[in-house]
């Protein structure tokens, strides 16, 4: 549907006065409104892009977009309000830090309070910190957000480049370098900075290995571009498919393969797959979610800024399954190279044949539209999303009905994750059996492992499912940095929970994680060394869900804060008892009855602790903690 037709009302609006506006402004803001307003599930797209204009949202703009598009002003400000990445007053330069734990363990604490205790002192600098969610690239850790230029001298930060902002690797000792720089008053202090991240190169570093499926291109210089894809068999698959295979051919193909979702859940795909082809209905939609956003993860970056075609063919083959000529691909906001390399290989796939109509020189047309998220962690649950494309703050609906049945814009719609997508092409290419004999353990296929923390070589890993953690953290990741003990695993991400050193030799697959307390989700592994407090990652996680709660729910909007307070009385032997008992009934009704996976799984990684770390937790005390985290001074960033 076109943005204008997204709500169920319209209400008249008076049409604002735009005097204000310069008219460079002004002609950029009626552009964007003429180029977005009869393109499908672009509201949200549309916001973001008027927003890079101002840098924040004017309410006069979102008087104007009300009325071009004839929608409620109320549901503009609903959006506005709900979404990080939007703004609704000028943003105060900052430096943010990464707060979740894969940056803490690699020293994040630290950097925090450098630079706080730097900017403290000297408040003229005109900056000031920011906590920031995880921004995909935990290989790099620990990461901060900076300001792109600026001069101190006038106070104004505002980029003298294209881009609002970087994001660097920012150890302590570039703190330190970057605390002087700011304290003397140099404006350039970023160019005195190693490790860019954003901008033309981005974190996610692929170890490669000889099991490469999803990342089968990733070896190969400039593989994003077309002519390079289409030099090594690019497309071949999709071309093969669609003149000799029947979708029941496809769907049964890829359920003999055993692929399972990579998005966090697990499900079989073909099921999936299945399951929209035979639901009733004759405009149906596939949905590629690419909202990378939970902490620790950092696996599908790499497909979709060096291999983005990868991607677009594997889509392409669900839909014909599936039976939907429309798609969309909702991207992580923050991901601005992967923004450009996709918006690119869209237009080179269909300038060549490969999207559009008669693909190939066959009946099957495919329409396949990059959208944008806004900074939400929630969108990355499939209902949330689909909300979100609709022009609505994400919120998780309830289910049943699931999407498959009824989903974007109360279609039959497939969600798949970026690395699920990716690895159709070769699976077809090379066979079923091929695929599921990659596995161990029992497991089927392969799997990419995004590992970090106190590693000493972390990155991206596609592996075989079913190996076990040693062989991921020690053989591959070269063991614990500077051969410090390790303490504990987190599996899963912030979804996932600690494990202790006794479980290393534990499969890395669903079943024998979730009879530990934890699970594989995403695929994130993150090593904690013996300088960590598991009391204060615990807490890391818990904020973090408390904060990104949508509010829909009353169990995860009123248990997470409360899991917060009751993790605090854990430090107090007096009340560790109750407490410990609190947690735990509160991680089983949180379990039980809310609406989407963060609720369900907010208690975990404190509940991981509870069962697998009794002297962790006896042995912190009123402003004692055994590594000088959590008990004593500020606590880390």
């Amino acid at each position: 549907m076109r943005c204008s037709q997204i709500h169920s009302f319209n209400i008249p609006v008076t049409p604002p006065d735009l005097s204000a506006l310069s008219g460079e402004e002004k002609a950029r803001l009626l552009r964007l409104v003429e180029r977005w307003q009869n393109e499908p599930a672009a509201l949200l797209t549309m916001i973001l892009e008027i927003q890079e204009i101002w840098g924040y949202l004017p309410e006069r703009v979102l008087e104007y977009v009300a009325s071009a598009l004839k929608v409620p002003l109320v549901d503009l400000f609903a959006i506005r309000e709900f979404y990080d990445l939007l703004h609704g007053a000028p943003v105060p330069a900052r430096i943010g830090l990464c707060t979740n734990t894969p940056c803490a363990v690699r020293g994040g604490g630290r950097v925090a309070r450098l630079l706080s205790e730097a900017l403290a002192k000297h408040p003229d600098v005109g900056l000031h910190l920011e906590e920031l969610p995880c921004q995909g690239c935990c290989d790099l850790a620990p990461v901060a957000v900076l300001p792109a230029g600026g001069r101190r001298e006038t106070g104004d930060w505002r980029p003298e480049t294209g881009n609002r902002s970087i994001t660097i690797r920012l150890t302590s000792g570039a703190a330190s370098r970057l605390a002087r720089a700011l304290v003397r008053g140099e404006g350039d202090f970023v160019s005195q900075l190693k490790s860019p991240v954003s901008g033309l190169s981005t974190g996610g570093r692929v170890k490669l290995t000889p099991t490469r499926v999803a990342y089968r291109n990733l070896h190969r210089p400039e593989a994003h571009r077309l002519d390079v894809f289409r030099a090594h068999g690019g497309y071949a698959t999709l071309e093969r498919v669609l003149r000799t295979s029947s979708p029941e051919d496809v769907i049964a193909a890829i359920t003999d393969s055993g692929l399972l979702g990579a998005g966090g859940a697990g499900f079989p795909t073909g099921r999936k797959w299945g399951a929209v082809r035979k639901a009733p209905g004759d405009q149906k939609f596939i949905v590629v979610n690419a909202d990378e956003g939970e902490p620790g993860t950092f696996k599908d970056r790499p497909i979709l800024e060096r291999d983005p075609h990868l991607l677009i063919e594997g889509a392409a083959i669900a839909a014909y399954a599936v039976g939907t000529t429309q798609g969309f691909i909702y991207l992580r906001g923050e991901y601005r190279l992967a923004r450009e390399r996709l918006a690119c290989a869209l237009a080179e796939a269909r300038g060549a044949g490969f999207l559009g109509g008669r693909i190939a020189g066959t009946p099957f047309s495919l329409e396949l539209h990059l959208r944008l998220g806004a900074g939400s962690y929630v969108a990355g649950d499939e209902t949330a999303m689909l909300e979100s494309l609709e022009g609505r703050p994400a919120l998780p609906r309830v289910k049943p009905p699931y999407p498959s049945d009824h989903g974007l814009f109360g279609r039959p719609t497939l969600v798949n994750n970026v690395e699920t997508l990716a690895a159709v092409p070769a699976i077809l290419e090379r066979g079923p059996a091929w695929y599921r004999g990659l596995g161990r353990n029992g497991s089927a296929g392969v799997k990419v492992y995004c590992l970090s923390g106190d590693v000493t070589r972390p990155g991206n890993y596609e592996l075989p499912r079913g190996l076990t953690a040693r062989e991921l953290i020690f053989t591959h990741g070269g063991g614990a940095r500077r051969k410090t003990p390790l303490k504990a695993f987190l599996v899963g991400g912030a979804s996932g929970g600690f494990l202790p050193p006794g479980e290393l030799d534990i499969p890395l697959e669903i079943a024998s994680l979730r009879a530990k307390g934890a699970d594989l989700g995403s695929g994130a592994v993150v090593v904690v060394g013996a300088q960590s407090c598991l009391l204060d990652l615990a807490r890391r996680e818990t904020r973090f869900f408390a904060k990104e709660s949508c509010g829909a729910c009353d169990p995860c909007r009123l248990g997470t804060p409360v899991l917060v307070k009751e993790l605090d009385r854990l430090l107090d032997p007096r009340t560790r008892s109750q407490a410990e008992t609190r947690i735990r009934e509160l991680g089983a009704a949180l379990l039980d009855s809310s609406r989407c996976g963060l609720g369900q799984v907010a208690a975990f990684p404190l509940l991981s602790v509870l069962r697998h770390f009794p002297d962790e937790i006896a042995a912190h005390g009123p402003g004692r903690c055994p590594v000088g985290v959590c008990g004593r001074g500020p606590r880390r960033a």
